[in-house]
């Protein structure tokens, strides 16, 4: 007869082993709930032969950078005039207009009159200057700021790196310095896109406040800043403001980045610079230029446009010839 002590003790390991046995059989059945998904449909890895199956991705529209970018929403279809349907044959996408010619990459313009607070030059002489070699120019480029659309406020407060990638988004690409310089002027190198005299054709004489950066802590605050600040116009409103390619814009409104070959990434020049000045009352033509701003600036008075190579010349279009400019200064041989 085993003391009752012992029983007691004999029926504790009993009743242990019996849990430990049941919670093995447990996590067995569990594990084997979790593996025989995993061996009835066998892994991405396996059926690529060793290779991990690739991500998915979750694609974004392009307006999705206007969201970010603009201030003020795309106005419904209505309120937005559609442009003319491009040539079937045109070498240029519906939304952009061909740019093709002579350019040369040094300019200069005399300035007849400034304006009264001497800030801009607000006539020049009708006269240009031109040096270097001269060279063919053939391209596509917006016609008119991103998104691209008339009526539309133009996207602001991007970087250059914004400004690329939504380019590229496109199948398209940020217009080099000389590209944009060349679609503004037109062959005659025209200092404004409407001509000699700044009249009021561009939106360059906009009010332009200075920031209250105090406003920028909050942003609700900075929301009512901006408006406050705010001077562009609707793309394509000024319908003078119109360069001899047809692109809208090109001088004042907002300041457009592009890629300047000339300059690089870590000190002014930067590769990043900003063509043809903005709404306030400042410099504005085709051939202005800020190379002093980095890449990751953003501002209420700087936006882009896309460029994209042309497609194939139609027959008897034949590129230029490369030659050197005989210099001097030579009348505007067509003004507007």
């Amino acid at each position: 007869m085993l003391p009752r002590r012992w029983i007691g003790v004999w029926c504790g390991r009993v009743r242990q082993r019996v849990a430990v046995i049941l919670g093995v059989l447990f996590s067995a059945a569990v594990a084997a709930l979790l593996l025989l998904p995993g061996y009835l449909h066998p892994p991405a890895r396996a059926r690529l032969g060793g290779r991990p199956a690739p991500p998915v991705e979750l694609a974004l529209p392009t307006s999705s950078v206007v969201a970010v970018a603009a201030s003020e929403a795309v106005p419904s279809a209505s309120a937005v005039r559609p442009e003319p349907a491009a040539p079937k044959d045109s070498p240029c996408p519906k939304d952009m207009v061909l740019a093709h010619g002579a350019f040369c990459p040094f300019v200069a313009h005399k300035c007849k009159a400034r304006s009264k607070d001497g800030a801009a030059c607000a006539e020049f002489s009708p006269e240009v200057l031109c040096e270097g070699t001269i060279r063919d120019a053939r391209f596509c480029i917006d016609a008119f700021e991103y998104p691209n659309v008339r009526g539309v406020l133009p996207a602001v407060l991007v970087t250059f790196g914004d400004a690329r990638h939504a380019c590229e988004t496109e199948g398209k690409r940020l217009c080099s310095v000389d590209e944009w310089q060349f679609a503004c002027e037109g062959t005659s190198i025209l200092p404004l896109p409407e001509g000699v005299r700044r009249d009021g054709g561009c939106n360059v004489d906009a009010p332009d406040p200075p920031v209250l950066f105090g406003a920028l802590h909050s942003p609700f605050e900075l929301a009512k800043e901006l408006m406050r600040v705010d001077g562009r116009a609707p793309s394509g409103a000024r319908e003078k403001c119109k360069s001899p390619f047809g692109a809208y814009d090109m001088a004042g409104n907002v300041g457009e980045w592009t890629e300047n070959p000339l300059g690089g990434d870590e000190v002014p020049p930067f590769r990043s610079s900003i063509a043809g000045g903005s709404f306030g009352h400042a410099e504005a033509s085709c051939r202005t230029l800020d190379a002093s701003t980095p890449d990751t600036g953003r501002s209420h008075r700087v936006g882009f446009r896309c460029c994209a190579d042309a497609g194939p010349r139609a027959a008897g279009d034949v590129p230029v010839p490369s030659h050197r400019s005989p210099g001097g200064f030579r009348a505007i041989d067509r003004l507007p």
